[in-house]
Order: C-alpha cells, then sequence, then structure tokens
C-alpha cells in the first residue's frame, strides 16, 4: 500500500480541521450560542464528564445557565435552555424525544406511553388513559377514597403507632416510597392484589433495589430487568383474574376491595397482539411503567417536605392546627382515648386541596425537590426553530430543559435555593405568584405532561 503523499496529507488534515474544529466552532448555526465550557463547540468531552456514573450534570448547567444565559450550548449538536419561550417551543410544540432516550423505557419489547416516539401513537395512548389520571377523577372517585383509607388506616397509621409504642426510629425515604407503590399497585392492579411494602420492609427493600437498577440506572438487560418484569406480569395475571369475579356487594361496613382501574381500562380498550395470549404485553409494558413511575414522587418528594418541616416546629404547629380542623380528622388511633370510635375514612380530596398552607408546603416542596431534576430531551423537527428570537437552531439537534433550571431562577423565585412555602400564600404579591406559576414546571408541559401529576400532589 502506497503511502500518501505530503499534499494528500495535508488534504486529509485540513478536511478533519474544518470539518471537526472551524466549522462547529464558527460557521455552524450554533456557533451563535454561547457555549457551557470552550471545548462544547467542537466535542461533547466537557457534558459527558459532567455526566459521568449515570449523574445527569444539572448544577453544571445550571451554572452555565446564570453564566451566559437562557440558551446554552452543551456540546457540537446539543442545546440546554431554560426560559418559558423554550418551554412553549419545545414541549407544548411537540418536539419528538430522541430514539435512545424513549427506547429507555420500554418493558416486555414493548411500547407504553412514556417510550412511544410517535406523537400521534403517544396522543392515542394518552387519550385512552387520561380520564382515570384527570383532576376531577383522582378527586370525586370512591376507588381512590378507598384505597387512601385503606391505606393510610390500616398501614401507613399502624406502623407510625408500632415505631412509637416501641421506640423505634423509620427510615421515612423507605415507608415513603413503600407508599407510594402500595398506592400504585393497588390502583393499577386492585387493591387485593396490591403491594403490601408499607407492612413488610424486607421485599420493600429488594422491591427497590430492582426498581432502582430498572428505572434509575436503566438496566435493560439483567436480572433486575427480569425479575422486575416477572412481578409484572403476575400482577397483570391477579388483576385479569379479578375482572373475571363476579361482582360482589358488601353486607359490611368494610369497603369492598376495588377493582383494577387501569388494568381494566386497558383489558377493555387495548387490543391484544393474538386472541390466544391471557396477558397482552402491550398491557403489561403500560401497567409496568406506571407502577415503576408512580413510588418516585412520594419517595423524595415527600421525605424531603417531612425534613424541611422537621426543621421548624412553629411551621408544624400551624399545619397540625389547619389539618385538625378538617372534618372528619386524620388521627392515628393511638391518639385517642380508649373506646373512642376512630373515622376510618378520610376528608374529602377538595376539601384537601383547598387547605392553603398544606398547599403551599406541597407546592413549594415539587419546586425545590421534584421527583425527576433530569433535562428532558427532545430533538429539534427539521425545520429547526428560533429562540429567544435571536438563536436559530437546526433541525436534528439534541435540546433539553431541566426543571431544576426552571425552578432556581432568583428572577422568578427570590432565595430560590431556600425551601419558603409562604412565597406560594395568596397574600403575596399577585402579579409575582402569577410569574411563579408560569414558571412552575414539576410535570413538564404540552402533550407530555406527567399524566400522574395529581396523583403526586395526592401522595404528597
Amino acid at each position: 500500500m502506497a503511502f500518501l503523499s505530503p499534499l494528500g496529507v495535508a488534504i486529509i488534515l485540513a478536511f478533519c480541521a474544518y470539518r471537526y474544529i472551524i466549522y462547529p466552532a464558527f460557521l455552524s448555526p450554533l456557533s451563535h450560542i454561547p457555549s457551557a465550557h470552550f471545548t462544547c463547540s467542537i466535542h461533547p468531552i466537557w457534558i459527558w464528564w459532567k455526566r459521568r456514573g449515570g449523574r445527569q450534570g444539572i448544577h453544571a448547567i445550571f451554572s452555565a445557565h446564570e453564566r451566559k444565559g437562557p440558551v446554552v450550548r452543551l456540546g457540537p449538536n446539543e442545546i440546554s435552555v431554560a426560559s418559558l419561550d423554550g418551554l412553549r417551543q419545545i414541549y407544548v410544540g411537540g418536539f419528538r424525544k430522541p430514539k435512545w432516550y424513549a427506547e429507555q423505557f420500554i418493558n416486555y419489547g414493548m411500547p407504553n406511553l412514556v417510550s412511544m416516539a410517535s406523537p400521534k401513537d403517544h396522543a392515542d395512548r394518552r387519550r385512552l388513559l387520561s380520564h382515570i389520571y384527570s383532576k376531577s377523577y383522582v378527586l370525586n372517585s370512591k376507588h381512590m377514597q378507598v384505597l387512601a383509607s385503606v391505606l393510610v388506616y390500616e398501614r401507613l397509621l399502624l406502623i407510625f403507632e408500632s415505631a412509637a409504642r416501641e421506640d423505634r426510629h423509620l427510615d421515612l425515604y423507605q415507608v415513603n416510597g413503600a407508599l407510594g407503590a402500595d398506592f400504585m399497585s393497588a390502583f393499577i392492579y386492585g387493591l387485593t392484589n396490591s403491594t403490601n411494602y408499607i407492612c413488610n420492609a424486607t421485599e420493600c427493600q429488594e422491591f427497590f433495589q430492582r426498581h432502582d437498577a430498572v428505572l434509575r440506572n436503566f438496566d435493560q438487560t439483567g436480572m433486575m430487568r427480569e425479575e422486575i418484569e416477572m412481578q409484572g406480569l403476575r400482577l397483570c395475571h391477579a388483576a385479569n383474574a379479578l375482572l373475571q369475579q363476579p361482582s360482589e356487594k358488601s353486607e359490611s361496613s368494610k369497603p369492598l376491595p376495588t377493582e383494577p382501574v387501569v388494568y381494566a381500562v386497558l383489558e377493555n380498550r387495548l387490543p391484544k397482539e393474538s386472541p390466544n395470549v391471557a396477558i397482552s404485553r402491550a398491557i403489561a409494558s403500560e401497567t409496568l411503567d406506571h407502577f415503576l413511575a408512580g413510588p418516585e414522587g412520594t419517595r423524595t418528594t415527600l421525605t424531603f417536605l417531612q425534613w424541611e418541616l422537621s426543621k421548624r416546629p412553629t411551621l408544624q404547629a400551624s399545619l397540625r392546627k389547619e389539618l385538625l380542623a378538617l372534618n372528619p380528622p386524620i388521627q392515628p388511633t393511638f391518639s385517642t382515648q380508649p373506646g373512642d370510635q376512630v373515622p376510618q375514612r378520610l376528608p374529602s380530596f377538595h376539601v384537601l386541596e383547598a387547605l392553603p398552607l398544606l398547599d403551599a408546603i406541597v407546592q413549594e416542596t415539587l419546586r425545590l425537590y421534584p421527583a425527576s431534576q433530569a433535562p428532558q430531551f427532545r430533538i429539534t423537527p427539521p425545520r429547526g426553530c428560533t429562540l429567544e428570537n435571536r438563536f436559530y437552531v437546526p433541525g436534528g439537534v439534541q435540546i433539553s430543559t431541566a426543571v431544576f433550571c426552571m425552578h432556581r431562577n432568583e428572577d422568578v423565585f427570590p432565595n430560590a435555593s431556600s425551601w419558603e412555602p409562604e412565597r406560594w400564600m395568596k397574600e403575596q404579591d399577585p402579579v409575582r405568584l402569577e410569574a411563579m406559576k408560569r414558571w412552575f414546571w414539576a410535570f413538564g408541559s404540552g402533550p407530555r405532561t406527567c399524566l400522574g401529576r395529581y396523583f403526586v400532589v395526592l401522595g404528597t
């Protein structure tokens, strides 16, 4: 093989210099966008390093936005946006998810609502499920009232009572995760089929080991993935069996087990791949995705809420006063005198929603400690887009916004890194309050807004 001539070598070097340095750094449409690091225009090594080990580099990206503005270049073909204009264009405008990002959430080899890249397929599936996840359903459903009452009075308060009597500590992060898993599994597969991780700490720990391996580390092929999918199939079979049973009427005051709400809707409306299969893989994939995603909001946000309240006895007292005024009150059995009748139902969700201090505490916790602070990746459409009326971004560029960056904007949220529920009280400046609501992005926006957002608020 003949060696290249000096001229050939020079041509190759010149081409490489143009292709990988000159064009991306000086001639690309993205060259006008401020770079988070001087290397970002020619290589993604900076953001790769910040995201090493499964991290998302959120703090580094936020710092770049503070220094460079609302639109920042993270790599030769990636940008980050932290503005309302960006939110409207990217998420309300329906930019597609990157294929690699969507496929991380596939179960049983079948797409589900989260992993569907096609806007039409996603809209059809969301339409099918939207009613049972709507605010009106969550607030008014008898199923929800029964689930909440059973989980609170027959599980959660019992372990609190036991811990208090035995003078032992509880891992609230685990308890809150268990509450979320039990609640979600009961809603999806039916109360009689639900997990009972609140009362079974060992099972809870084992579940969240599998849960975190699949949902946080995106283990697609390992043992944890296999075990979690087997559990999902068992729950589907149990839900299917429950649907086949004749309906019963309760002759006692004890509420009947609730139906598998989510599974029933999917079984009724989603066609099976084959009439010969007992459990549709599409249904199994969808329900498992909901089951895995559900506990995360409760586990993360509720734990931070409790942590912040633990440091503020005065605020605790104010919240307790607000809650004790409810009818019926929420109180464990051990707070009453012997022989007292404890109401085994919770106050109306409408009443809980209207409590101003509770609402402010939940809202502020969701602002500062949302379940996911990771960037929500999208791809710009072929036509491209123009951000902030000055930055043209061509098609095929990876673009994202992170809730961390939106919720830490000091111009909108003064003392943004501090937990201050009073900022959400109605007595505050109405103009600022309206601005905060516009910037609040804990559940995303547009066609892919979090389907279970009202579950998270209710669980918190």
